[in-house]
Protein backbone atom coordinates (compact mmCIF):
# COMPACT_ATOMS: atom_id res chain seq x y z
CA UNK A 1 0.00 0.00 0.00
CA UNK A 2 1.52 3.29 -0.74
CA UNK A 3 2.68 5.86 2.00
CA UNK A 4 -0.35 8.44 2.66
CA UNK A 5 -3.18 6.18 1.49
CA UNK A 6 -5.14 4.53 3.39
CA UNK A 7 -6.68 0.82 3.03
CA UNK A 8 -9.95 2.58 1.56
CA UNK A 9 -8.64 4.81 -1.08
CA UNK A 10 -8.45 8.08 0.75
CA UNK A 11 -5.50 10.28 1.82
CA UNK A 12 -4.18 10.19 5.13
CA UNK A 13 -2.60 13.12 6.36
CA UNK A 14 -0.16 12.73 9.54
CA UNK A 15 0.46 16.34 10.03
CA UNK A 16 -2.06 16.45 12.12
CA UNK A 17 -1.11 15.27 15.57
CA UNK A 18 -3.44 12.60 16.73
CA UNK A 19 -4.95 11.75 20.30
CA UNK A 20 -2.25 9.06 20.53
CA UNK A 21 0.15 12.06 19.89
CA UNK A 22 -1.17 14.59 22.18
CA UNK A 23 -1.60 11.49 25.00
CA UNK A 24 2.67 10.57 24.79
CA UNK A 25 3.58 13.94 24.17
CA UNK A 26 1.57 15.08 27.62
CA UNK A 27 2.61 12.02 29.36
CA UNK A 28 6.60 12.81 28.63
CA UNK A 29 6.40 16.39 29.37
CA UNK A 30 4.98 15.45 32.98
CA UNK A 31 7.58 14.44 35.93
CA UNK A 32 7.85 11.45 37.59
CA UNK A 33 5.66 12.74 40.62
CA UNK A 34 2.72 14.13 38.39
CA UNK A 35 2.63 10.72 36.95
CA UNK A 36 2.46 8.64 40.45
CA UNK A 37 -0.01 11.23 41.74
CA UNK A 38 -2.02 10.27 38.60
CA UNK A 39 -1.82 6.65 39.13
CA UNK A 40 -2.45 6.83 42.80
CA UNK A 41 -6.30 7.53 41.72
CA UNK A 42 -6.50 4.22 40.56
CA UNK A 43 -6.63 2.58 44.18
CA UNK A 44 -8.25 5.26 45.69
CA UNK A 45 -10.95 5.26 43.13
CA UNK A 46 -11.11 1.63 43.82
CA UNK A 47 -10.93 1.77 47.63
CA UNK A 48 -14.13 4.52 47.56
CA UNK A 49 -15.72 2.26 45.24
CA UNK A 50 -15.62 -1.00 47.40
CA UNK A 51 -16.29 1.78 50.76
CA UNK A 52 -19.78 3.19 49.23
CA UNK A 53 -20.67 -0.21 47.62
CA UNK A 54 -20.94 -1.26 51.35
CA UNK A 55 -22.30 1.49 53.12
CA UNK A 56 -25.03 3.28 50.58
CA UNK A 57 -25.47 -0.07 48.22
CA UNK A 58 -28.40 2.42 46.39
CA UNK A 59 -26.02 5.16 45.33
CA UNK A 60 -24.05 2.52 43.45
CA UNK A 61 -26.37 2.69 40.42
CA UNK A 62 -26.28 6.17 39.97
CA UNK A 63 -22.79 7.79 40.93
CA UNK A 64 -21.03 5.06 39.19
CA UNK A 65 -19.66 6.59 36.04
CA UNK A 66 -18.56 9.40 38.26
CA UNK A 67 -15.70 6.60 38.28
CA UNK A 68 -14.49 7.14 35.10
CA UNK A 69 -12.50 10.56 35.47
CA UNK A 70 -10.16 9.59 37.98
CA UNK A 71 -9.90 6.02 36.18
CA UNK A 72 -8.59 7.83 33.09
CA UNK A 73 -6.32 9.74 34.93
CA UNK A 74 -4.89 7.25 36.66
CA UNK A 75 -4.35 4.99 33.47
CA UNK A 76 -2.41 7.62 31.80
CA UNK A 77 -0.63 7.90 35.13
CA UNK A 78 0.29 4.24 34.55
CA UNK A 79 0.76 4.45 30.97
CA UNK A 80 2.96 7.35 31.72
CA UNK A 81 5.05 5.05 33.80
CA UNK A 82 4.83 2.16 31.95
CA UNK A 83 6.39 4.58 28.49
CA UNK A 84 9.42 5.70 30.98
CA UNK A 85 10.70 2.36 31.85
CA UNK A 86 10.50 0.85 28.63
CA UNK A 87 12.71 4.10 26.97
CA UNK A 88 15.09 3.26 30.27
CA UNK A 89 17.96 1.19 29.13
CA UNK A 90 17.55 -1.90 30.89
CA UNK A 91 17.96 -4.56 28.31
CA UNK A 92 15.47 -6.94 29.89
CA UNK A 93 13.23 -8.25 27.32
CA UNK A 94 10.84 -10.08 30.46
CA UNK A 95 10.54 -6.24 31.72
CA UNK A 96 9.90 -4.81 28.60
CA UNK A 97 6.96 -7.32 27.76
CA UNK A 98 5.57 -6.85 31.24
CA UNK A 99 5.39 -2.89 30.65
CA UNK A 100 3.86 -3.37 27.42
CA UNK A 101 0.95 -5.30 29.07
CA UNK A 102 0.31 -2.66 31.73
CA UNK A 103 0.58 -0.11 28.90
CA UNK A 104 -2.01 -2.37 26.93
CA UNK A 105 -3.74 -2.70 30.38
CA UNK A 106 -3.81 1.28 30.87
CA UNK A 107 -5.28 2.09 27.48
CA UNK A 108 -8.03 -0.33 27.52
CA UNK A 109 -8.73 1.30 31.15
CA UNK A 110 -8.74 4.74 29.32
CA UNK A 111 -10.96 3.62 26.73
CA UNK A 112 -13.52 2.44 28.63
CA UNK A 113 -13.51 5.46 30.89
CA UNK A 114 -13.75 7.85 28.17
CA UNK A 115 -16.65 5.87 26.25
CA UNK A 116 -18.42 5.64 29.65
CA UNK A 117 -17.62 9.73 30.05
CA UNK A 118 -19.35 10.55 26.87
CA UNK A 119 -22.05 7.97 26.74
CA UNK A 120 -22.65 9.27 30.27
CA UNK A 121 -22.37 13.16 28.70
CA UNK A 122 -24.55 12.28 25.65
CA UNK A 123 -26.97 10.09 27.89
CA UNK A 124 -27.78 13.53 30.28
CA UNK A 125 -27.64 16.35 27.54
CA UNK A 126 -30.05 14.12 24.75
CA UNK A 127 -32.13 12.58 27.45
CA UNK A 128 -33.16 16.16 28.58
CA UNK A 129 -33.15 17.46 24.39
CA UNK A 130 -35.89 14.66 24.29
CA UNK A 131 -38.02 15.09 27.45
Amino acid sequence: MPRGVSYLGMRVSRDEPSLADFWRRFARRATDTQLAACASLLPVTVAACVVVALVRPQWTLRWWPVTAVPLLVAAFGIWGIGDREIAAPSGVSSTRWGWRSVEVAAVVVAALSASVIVLWFLVSVVGTWIS
